[in-house]
């Protein structure tokens, strides 16, 4: 198969380096792929290691105009070739798929904060996080934070997002609560209270049976249960 990209003339400034220029060329490819129908907006979402709303924006971007109607057309013509080429070909597909989810893992979860510092340092300082990584946007106006017990590449994490235009948010009534596993759970709301974190359920067990729980609030009135690790055998 062979494409021809029209190249950005920034790209041939001196001072964009080879990285960034293998990076780009790279980035408009993958969007030429999609736009030529070789693949859809998934294959390519991974390929690039983005969102799918940046995937949008960049295409945006390239003068590519995304919608849900040039998607759909995208997976309709891919499945309508992979049915072209029979039974054998529907067997490959099927086994790339399943080899592709069991790679698959939850990454993040994302909530919305008020105070980005303030948020950090609770689920850092209180709830013994890291900080993983940082990163301010000044053209969409927000930062990005992540925290979380262990390095992304192998543990589910929480995205922070602070918008900088926007003070508060409401909760609303679908969202219901992150969870944390502690050991000795009342010693462990005994030093949240000396930090003056809120308890809004006490520790106990839960009331139709099961582990010892308790309820706490982060700085955003968001609410994450404590559930008492079982001892090992």
């Amino acid at each position: 198969m062979k494409a021809t990209i029209d190249l950005p003339d920034d790209l041939f400034d001196a001072d964009f380096s080879a990285e960034s220029f293998a990076a780009r060329i790279r980035e408009l490819a993958v969007i030429d792929l999609v736009r030529s129908r070789r693949i859809h907006e998934h294959e390519a979402i991974r390929m690039l290691g983005i969102e799918r709303w940046e995937l949008i924006e960049r295409m945006k971007a390239a003068g590519v105009m995304p919608t849900e109607a040039l998607f759909d057309e995208i997976r309709g013509d891919l499945n309508d070739a992979i049915a072209a080429r029979g039974p054998a070909a529907k067997r490959d597909t099927a086994k790339h798929k399943e080899a592709r989810n069991t790679a698959m893992r939850l990454l993040h979860t994302m909530i919305r904060v008020n105070n980005l510092d303030e948020t950090i340092k609770f689920y850092c300082d209180s709830l013994g996080m890291k900080l993983l990584r940082r990163q301010d946007y000044p053209t969409g106006r927000f930062t990005l934070a992540f925290v979380g017990y262990g390095d992304e590449s192998s543990n589910s994490v929480i995205e922070l997002t602070h918008n900088w235009d926007t003070s508060s948010y409401e909760i609303g009534s679908a969202f219901g609560h992150l969870a944390v596993s502690v050991d000795d759970l009342k010693k462990y709301c005994e030093g949240l209270r000396s930090q003056q974190v809120k308890i809004t359920r006490e520790p106990g067990p839960m009331k139709f049976g099961g582990p010892s729980i308790a309820f706490i609030e982060d700085p955003n009135g968001y609410k994450i249960e404590l559930i008492e690790r079982a001892p090992a055998n």
